[in-house]
């Protein structure tokens, strides 16, 4: 079930791929046994909205060492893996890819005041909010584990995110009463928005809203978007912290 989720998520239009694990210092094969995966999991799931963060069905042991869900509803195609070394892994589909009609994106691609001609072609979108909340959920995640008594002894991570299919993908927003000027696409020939970095736990804690807003802008501008609003993506951050969205 797992590879054959991959796979399908792998083939679609495009997709999420994130990896949180200590850092090549603290590996350990074993760090862990199956019933403390199932605790961490369970004890680090972020539930600030209905949908939560990592969505958890049926976890099973998969594999040697490794347990992992999945599941497909409604737009939602996801896998996730946690093996005993302590990293975690999540493969999900760009659910705009699975709920925005063809009418839907006909009227998308008209509503531009400027500019609208260069998004004719366009067949992909990405949702601005929901990027924010995701990146943002992704970000606590991380610092859920960090502060998880099982990585007690952990003191650095690394984290990678990257968004697959992102060439010729293009920027829009569902919230009514909001509207962008003009189109904002993604000509990467890479087809790929990466970040990697590794990261102190207590900085992690301390700052994982900052370095979420900092990466969401830098998606942005993958997008051509010259200067996103700072202030603006704040708000939406605060405004999902607080349960407003």
């Amino acid at each position: 079930m797992s590879e054959s989720m991959i796979e399908k998520i792998k083939n679609g239009k495009g997709y999420w791929y994130v990896r949180i694990r200590p850092v090549d210092e603290f590996y350990k094969k074993n760090l862990f046994d199956m019933t403390q995966l199932r605790e961490i999991i369970n004890s680090t799931q972020v539930r600030y909205r209905g949908w939560y963060y990592p969505h958890i069905q049926k976890p099973a042991v998969i594999g040697e060492g490794v347990l992992g869900d999945s599941v497909s509803f409604e737009g939602f195609l996801e896998h996730w893996n946690l093996y005993r070394s302590g990293q975690f892994e999540h493969y999900f589909a760009m659910r705009e890819d699975f709920t925005v009609s063809p009418e839907k994106l006909e009227k998308i691609k008209s509503s531009f005041p400027f500019n609208k001609d260069d998004s004719k072609s366009v067949e992909k979108l990405l949702e601005i909010v929901s990027t924010i909340y995701r990146m943002t959920e992704i970000y606590l995640f991380a610092t859920n584990l960090a502060q998880n008594i099982h990585f007690r002894s952990i003191t650095k991570f690394e984290i990678t995110i990257e968004l697959k299919g992102v060439k010729d993908r293009m920027l829009f927003v569902w919230e009514w009463g909001r509207e962008l000027w003009s189109p904002y696409i993604c000509h990467r020939i890479d087809d790929t928005i990466r970040f990697q970095d590794e990261y102190k736990k207590d900085d992690l804690i301390l700052n994982s809203k900052i370095i979420a807003l900092d990466q969401v802008k830098e998606i942005f501008e993958n997008f051509n978007w010259e200067k996103p609003n700072t202030d603006s993506i704040s708000t939406d951050q605060d405004k999902f912290l607080q349960g407003r969205y």
